[in-house]
């Protein structure tokens, strides 16, 4: 009996101790699963911001390659103005280069957006200031091909009345009025000649010099608006995580302006030579 009441007495304790055994390991485990969750939580939001972040590297990159082309585009269009030949949609496509570059506005940070302005800025003033003064000197080209024509046109009739005042003497004629009709109006076609001639040398003259000066200020708007790349590539590439020598690549780049200005004076000079030759 005395057996059996020890036995009652002592199966509690071995109930508690099974139980508290049991409980260490719900918590153990209970532990293990949260830390496991915890991490594996952490992990998946690491990967969710990476998967962002590289979404946002691609989108940054497809507008911002084509905008660095057009900047190039650009720098071309300034020394494009001083080719008469050329219309002016010709010239440069505005349209396709306010797209791109307002585009930057919407996906860049604020160094690519604050160097793009920048650069919009002078580029748009340049262009502008630069169309004005293109625009005189096409009125120019306009005059001189119209004198052209004119003269063309005077020499024509010229030639006309001579050939009628030469079959008036081969055929012996004696009409004296008629003679004199003839003589008048070539005499009259012949001032012509000589007015257009003298008109399209004088605005030959003044286009040619005008030319040249325009020439040199496309130059040095080159010039200006190519110092605002560098920073819009510099803030670009950081903002890529594309590594970049700042000093070699500077380098490089006033080696490359200074290469365009020797060659534009160079230019200048030999045009200005020719000019000199020819008069």
């Amino acid at each position: 009996m005395k057996n059996y009441v020890n036995s009652m007495l002592e199966v509690p304790e071995t109930i508690i101790a099974a139980i508290s055994a049991s409980v260490v390991t719900l918590i153990g485990v209970l532990y293990t699963v949260h830390k496991s969750f915890t991490q594996q939580r952490t992990q998946l939001k690491h990967d969710a911001k990476e998967r962002e972040r590289e979404r946002q590297m691609n989108l940054r990159r497809g507008v911002y390659l084509p905008a660095i082309a057009n900047l190039s585009s650009n720098l071309s269009s300034i020394l494009s103005m001083a080719n008469l030949e050329l219309p002016n949609e010709q010239v440069i496509n505005s349209k396709e280069n306010a797209q791109e570059l307002s585009q930057i506005q919407i996906v860049g940070r604020d160094a690519v957006v604050q160097a793009v302005n920048r650069y919009s800025l002078e580029l748009t003033e340049a262009l502008l200031k630069l169309f004005i003064e293109r625009a005189k000197l096409l009125d120019l080209k306009n005059s001189l091909e119209l004198a052209n024509e004119y003269m063309d046109r005077s020499l024509t009739k010229q030639s006309e009345y001579i050939e009628m005042m030469t079959q008036f003497n081969l055929q012996g004629s004696t009409d004296h009025a008629l003679w004199n009709r003839i003589d008048r109006q070539a005499q009259f076609y012949n001032e012509q000649v000589e007015k257009y001639r003298n008109e399209r040398n004088e605005v030959s003259e003044c286009l040619r010099r005008q030319h040249i000066d325009f020439f040199e200020v496309c130059a040095k708007r080159l010039t200006k608006v190519s110092d605002l790349v560098p920073p819009i590539v510099f803030a670009i590439r950081e903002e890529l995580d594309l590594p970049l020598d700042r000093e070699t690549f500077l380098k490089d780049h006033s080696e490359s302006v200074n290469r365009i200005k020797e060659m534009l004076c160079s230019f200048k000079d030999a045009v200005s030579e020719h000019v000199i030759k020819e008069h």
